[in-house]
C-alpha cells in the first residue's frame, strides 16, 4: 500500500513538473515571438539629432552673420571687377595667389577677377574665415565630448533595461556589471561618435572656403554667397540625420553584444528590420539565420563576418539564443522559415 502511494506520488510530482514546463515553453514561444530582441530607441535619435542640430544652426548662424558682413564690406570691388582688362602676368599672379590659400586653380582665365580686388577682398574675407574656422573648431572640439558621452550613457541604459526585461520574462535574474573590456569598447564608440561630430564642422568648412573663393574670383554678389551657404546648410542638416540614424542603430548592436558576451550568452539570430524602405537584398536573406557573437554573421558578397546594425543605415537587431530555451528558439525559426 506505501508502495502505492509512493508510485502516485512520483506520477503525481511528474505530471505536475510537465505541466509546469509546458506553460513555461508556452510563455517563451508567445515572448520570443514578439519582443525577443533589444530596438534602436527612436526618443535617443531624435534627442541626438537635436543635439547635431542646435550646433550646426548656430554654426550657420555664425558664418552668415560674420563672413556676410566682411563679404558686404568688399562686394563692389569684387562685382565690379573687369576680367577682360588683365594682363598675362596678373592672372598667372592671382593664379598663384589663390592656389597658395588651398584652391586647386582659377578655372579659366576669363573668370578671374581684377588683380587689386581679389587682392583686397580676399585677405579680408580669408582673414574672417580662418577667425571662423578656429572659433568653430573648438567649439566642436567641446561640445563634442558632452554629446558622444551622453549618447553613449544613453544608448548603455537603453540597452541594459531592455535586455534585462527581456531575459527576465524569459527565466533568467541577472546582474549585469560590465568588465574592464567592455568599458574598453565603450569608449571605442564615444571616439567614434566624436569624430563623427568633428567631421560635420570640417566638412562645413572645407565647402564654405572653396565656394567663398568661387563667389570672389568670378565676381558674385552677396546673394549668390547666401544661397551657396544654405545650400551647404541642407548638407550639414542632411548628414546630422544620418550620423543620428545611422549610429543608433550601430550603437545598439555594438551594446547588446558586448552584454551578450558579459552574460555568457554565445549564439544569437539574425533579425532583419522590415520597415526599410530600400532594404539589402542579403540581409533579407540573413533573417532568422544564427550567428556567432563573436564573429558575427558571414555575407559571401562581401566576404565578411558583418554585425546588424553594423553596415551604413542597417536597421537590423539581433535575438539572443538563450541556452535554457535554444531548442524552442530553434524550432520558431524553421517554423518561421516555412511559412
Amino acid at each position: 500500500m506505501a508502495k502505492n502511494l509512493k508510485l502516485l506520488k512520483l506520477k503525481r510530482d511528474k505530471i505536475l513538473h510537465c505541466l509546469l514546463l509546458q506553460a513555461f515553453r508556452m510563455t517563451h514561444r508567445d515572448y520570443m515571438r514578439v519582443n525577443g530582441r533589444v530596438r534602436a530607441s527612436a526618443a535617443i535619435k531624435e534627442w541626438y539629432y537635436k543635439k547635431l542640430m542646435s550646433l550646426i544652426d548656430e554654426m550657420n548662424a555664425s558664418v552668415k552673420w560674420w563672413l556676410g558682413a566682411r563679404y558686404k564690406e568688399n562686394e563692389k570691388e569684387i562685382i565690379a571687377s573687369d576680367i577682360k582688362s588683365w594682363s598675362k602676368a596678373e592672372r598667372v599672379s592671382a593664379e598663384r595667389h589663390f592656389k597658395a590659400r588651398g584652391s586647386k586653380g582659377l578655372g579659366t582665365a576669363t573668370e578671374c577677377p581684377t588683380s587689386l580686388a581679389f587682392d583686397s577682398a580676399s585677405s579680408d574675407i580669408e582673414d574672417e574665415l580662418k577667425k571662423l574656422m578656429r572659433r568653430w573648431r573648438k567649439r566642436f572640439d567641446d561640445v563634442s565630448k558632452d554629446i558622444a558621452k551622453d549618447f553613449v550613457k544613453k544608448s548603455t541604459a537603453h540597452s541594459t533595461n531592455n535586455l534585462k526585461a527581456l531575459l527576465k520574462k524569459a527565466g533568467w535574474t541577472t546582474n549585469l556589471k560590465l568588465s574592464r573590456h567592455a568599458h574598453d569598447k565603450l569608449k571605442a564608440l564615444m571616439l567614434e561618435n566624436i569624430n563623427l561630430i568633428k567631421s560635420i564642422e570640417n566638412k562645413y568648412f572645407d565647402e564654405l572656403i572653396t565656394i567663398t573663393m568661387e563667389s570672389i574670383t568670378r565676381g558674385r554678389d552677396l546673394a549668390y554667397l547666401s544661397e551657396q551657404i544654405a545650400k551647404r546648410y541642407k548638407v550639414s542638416k542632411d548628414r546630422a540625420m544620418l550620423i543620428a540614424r545611422d549610429q543608433n542603430n550601430k550603437a545598439t548592436s555594438i551594446i547588446t553584444h558586448i552584454e551578450y558576451e558579459e552574460l555568457g550568452i554565445k549564439e544569437a539570430i539574425w533579425k532583419h528590420n522590415p520597415g526599410s524602405k530600400e532594404p539589402r537584398h542579403t540581409h533579407v536573406e540573413a533573417n532568422n539565420k544564427v550567428y556567432d557573437i563573436n564573429k558575427g554573421l558571414w555575407f559571401k558578397d562581401k566576404r565578411l563576418h558583418i554585425f546588424p546594425g553594423q553596415e551604413i543605415n542597417c536597421g537590423c537587431t539581433s535575438e539572443p539564443i538563450i541556452p535554457e530555451i535554444r531548442e524552442l528558439q530553434l524550432k520558431r525559426i524553421e517554423k518561421d522559415n516555412m511559412e
